[in-house]
């Protein structure tokens, strides 16, 4: 198979003649095992992600993208709004419900103050995760 590459010079993959793409899926959301997925709001969802994709200063993560990287929030938040509206394709956005509760894990146990002098650590992020892992948040 022909290996197929970017303008980056990045391979992404074979190319696959004869593929046809399958049935779109409906615009409502979808839980998984992992993570929820919804239709994009961008009201909902335009900061986050904006913010996120911000940390990524080469671009790459948007190899296999015909779009992207964004410069401003605003630019961003006005192109999130045209694809909300769009059809074809259908955008979602990927939510995970638990990242608050890991967030505030990940603080506590980065916090200077759970590191003894000599730089152990006094409560393992194990035990921050665990009521999570086990089903019991609480949030």
């Amino acid at each position: 198979m022909t290996q197929v590459q970017n303008p980056l010079d990045q391979p992404v993959g074979p190319s696959l003649p004869g593929w046809s793409p399958p049935p779109r899926p409906a615009p409502q959301p979808m839980s998984g095992r992992f993570c929820r997925v919804e239709p994009l709001e961008p009201a909902t969802h335009a900061a986050s992600l904006h913010r996120e994709n911000s940390l990524d200063p080469t671009g790459a993560m948007w190899t296999y993208l015909p779009y992207g990287p964004f410069q401003s929030s605003k630019t961003y938040r006005e192109w999130l709004a045209e694809c909300a509206r769009s059809r074809d394709p259908l955008f979602f956005a990927i939510v995970d419900p638990e990242w608050p509760t890991l967030e505030r894990a990940f603080k506590q146990w980065l916090a200077p103050t759970n590191f003894d002098p000599q730089g152990r650590q006094r409560v393992r992020l194990s035990e921050l995760t665990a009521p999570l892992r086990s089903g019991k948040s609480g949030s």
